[in-house]
């Protein structure tokens, strides 16, 4: 739904985040009702069963850079958040955090030097086709021996802020997916 990191950007003319640990809630709340309001969308939130935030970690809980500070202490406030709704008042949702130690190329191809937007929408475009097109297969992408995975999102959570290395939840997603089919 977002394009960039909403976590690392600055308010406009200021060395202040739009986004912090104290307003990450909030702020998760508008992306969710922006996207509900768009004409084009026909997604109600009483069709959504669960709100899930991907995200790169970009090693923010090894770098002290600011920006870094900034999204660590946004992802630990969100890997605390069970629920979120439209608003304070309304339905609340299940939510969880899909993560990318690193970024999603550092997961995926062992990458680690800094990409152009345009070099990582390359390589994602290009994942995507492959996988549509069967020459790979999404779930084995990301269950490489060389990639630290986990199964449930709490564990991820703690272990990622001191794993060093290739590393995604997005198994735990998966295994989500599977196991509603299954009942289906």
């Amino acid at each position: 739904m977002i394009h960039g990191d909403m976590l690392t950007r600055y308010k406009k003319y200021s060395k202040e985040f739009e986004i912090t640990s104290s307003n990450v809630t909030k702020e998760l709340q508008k992306v969710v009702n922006s996207f509900l309001k768009k004409p084009s969308n026909v997604i109600k939130w009483a069709d959504i069963i669960k709100v899930y935030y991907v995200t790169d970690t970009d090693n923010c809980f090894k770098i002290e850079k600011e920006n870094l500070i900034n999204k660590r202490k946004c992802l630990n406030k969100l890997f605390k958040l069970k629920k979120i709704g439209k608003s304070k008042d309304s339905r609340q949702q299940p939510f969880e955090v899909i993560f990318f130690g690193n970024n999603l190329e550092h997961v995926l191809y062992g990458i680690e030097n800094k990409l152009s937007d345009k070099e990582k929408t390359k390589l994602s475009t290009e994942f995507a086709i492959d996988v549509s097109n069967g020459k790979k297969d999404f779930k084995s992408s990301f269950s490489q021996s060389e990639i630290k995975t986990w199964n449930i999102y709490e564990e991820s959570y703690k272990e990622i802020q001191n794993y060093k290395g290739r590393a995604t939840n997005i198994t735990a997603l998966i295994e989500e997916i599977e196991n509603e089919f299954k009942l289906l």
